[in-house]
């Protein structure tokens, strides 16, 4: 049978919503009043603009807004000015595709630790240049004098390997903790204790039910 989404829950307590998605097929994102797909890289900073547009013409009401991204995944090939963390000289076999990392996993390639070095630094290019993004829809969030009255969550839906278990650089094929222990993060003054850290595991299935105990919003059967 099919259940509403959360942003079919939340439309008849007054929410208009909003998804700017950069990995995204043919899904109909049902209960969404407006929803883009980005292909074009930069793909995170078509969601970033979106989302900053959207929020000038809405930003006064009561609104959910989801981002998805994608920089932390591969290829990875960081823009110019957040790809601060590789060795400028490296000259090894390694790039951040996902051809040549795959072909070094299957042969079983002998790298070293500057290869490793070099992609893992591609890596954490990708996560600044996300991380960046996201700091900028919060900037503007806070520019709108909304900030402390709006709950924030981010997250992920899972890591990468990075070669920290027999050679193997993606996620599909892993179920090591890398890979499934991710970011959750709540900020919502006065509800959410600030700079409170909880070790218990959780699943992300577990988000749209806590997003709406937060917002005082009853909870349809099928999220119990």
């Amino acid at each position: 049978s099919k259940q509403d989404t959360l942003a079919e829950t939340l439309a008849p307590t007054g929410y208009t919503s909003a998804v700017f998605i950069a990995n995204g097929g043919n899904q109909k994102w049902e209960g969404f009043e407006m929803r883009a797909i980005f292909k074009d890289e930069p793909r995170d900073k078509g969601v970033y603009d979106a989302a900053v547009s959207w929020l000038d013409k809405n930003g006064d009401k009561k609104f959910y807004l989801w981002l998805h991204y994608m920089g932390p995944n591969g290829p990875y090939e960081p823009l110019k000015d957040f790809n601060k963390f590789t060795d400028k000289n490296y000259k090894g076999p390694l790039d951040g595709s996902y051809e040549r990392l795959t072909r070094a996993f299957v042969k079983q390639e002998q790298l070293s630790e500057a290869d490793f070095a070099y992609v893992r630094g591609l890596y954490d290019g990708e996560v600044a240049f996300n991380d960046y993004q996201i700091g900028r829809v919060l900037d503007k969030v806070a520019s709108l004098g909304i900030l402390d009255d709006t709950l924030v969550i981010i997250g992920a839906d899972h890591g990468e390997e990075l070669a920290d278990h027999h050679g193997y650089w993606h996620h599909q094929a892993s179920l090591y903790e890398g890979v499934l222990q991710v970011p959750l993060i709540f900020k919502l003054p006065g509800k959410v204790p600030a700079g409170a850290r909880d070790a218990t595991p959780v699943s992300l299935a577990d988000l749209a039910p806590t997003m709406l105990e937060l917002l005082g919003v009853a909870r349809p059967q099928a999220y119990e």
